[in-house]
């Protein structure tokens, strides 16, 4: 009898190392590094049970990725760098997350577009959302490419163009048809979400040049720094014409470009808006119900 329990025990052994390895081989071929990344993937909380509009500026270092939900829908707009991408997917699958209506992608730099092929591996993408140049068409539908493989469902569009997101809506306000710019910065989505009275502006990489032409826009709750708070953006002009409340800045810790600059917290300053950075309090969810806003800091939110 003892020596048929003996036997067990390699095989209970070998059962368990061979299940080890499927799980590492799973995880690596799903970008997945930790044990909470896999309960994340796993168990990810439940779309339909979040009410209201959250903005999510997912902590990518030196980047930019965020996510909106809204009763039940969800959208983002750009997937950050290619080193975060594993986990940027994890946090909008954590989310419960499983469909995205939409995924703008504000314009084809690598900060803002690397995490892409990552999160439409991970979660189901309708259609991919983009202004017209040759740098996205390159990406996303010429022969060969990764959008291509992909099967890549994307439509180029211009301002004036608006989509739903549950009860919230969404205005693409930058750029016009036919717009070209030296610097793809400038050709970046600008994107107004609207809910319950709650204005949020997502400003993409612009310059102070091109954010004069948004003139006038009238009162922002909530405003994305553009280009991780350059020094060329979030101009006087602009922050007097919205005063926001609230920024919000995505920039690494200690980066090497000095994003946010020194210029831009002043200028924030002077228009009493309250400023949170990813380089500092991590990913930053902002809520809006019954059309009040309000702002949670940290990884685990």
């Amino acid at each position: 009898m003892s020596q048929k329990r003996s036997l067990w025990i390699p095989l209970f052994a070998l059962l368990a190392a061979a299940c080890l390895l499927c799980f590492c081989l799973f995880a690596r071929q799903q970008g997945i590094g930790s044990w909470e990344a896999f309960s994340a993937r796993l168990w990810g909380r439940g779309l339909s049970e979040q009410e209201g509009l959250r903005l999510h500026m997912i902590d990518v270092g030196q980047g930019q990725a965020l996510l909106l939900t809204c009763n039940g829908h969800a959208a983002m707009i750009d997937t950050g760098p290619a080193d975060c991408a594993g986990r940027t997917a994890d946090y909008v699958w954590a989310r419960g997350v499983r469909r995205l209506d939409c995924l703008f992608l504000t314009h084809p730099h690598s900060d803002h577009c690397g995490g892409l092929e990552e999160i439409w591996d991970t979660v189901a993408v309708d259609a991919v959302l983009t202004p017209d140049c040759p740098e996205s068409r390159a990406l996303l539908t010429e022969p060969g490419s990764w959008g291509d493989r992909k099967g890549a469902k994307t439509e180029y569009i211009a301002a004036g163009r608006q989509f739903s997101l549950g009860d919230a809506r969404i205005t693409v306000l930058h750029p016009r048809e036919g717009d070209t710019f030296d610097d793809l910065n400038d050709l970046s989505l600008v994107l107004l979400a609207e809910y319950e009275g709650v204005r949020m502006l997502f400003t993409g990489d612009i310059s102070g040049d091109v954010e004069k032409r948004l003139i006038p826009l009238g009162y922002i709750h909530l405003l994305q720094a553009a280009h991780h708070g350059s020094n060329s953006s979030t101009c006087e002009a602009l922050l007097e014409d919205m005063t926001p409340d609230i920024v919000f800045i995505s920039c690494g810790k200690d980066n090497d470009y000095g994003h946010p600059h020194q210029k831009v917290l002043q200028r924030l300053r002077a228009v009493d808006a309250v400023v949170y950075r990813t380089d500092l309090q991590g990913t930053l969810t902002a809520a809006v119900q019954e059309g009040k806003l309000s702002v949670i800091t940290g990884r685990d939110d």
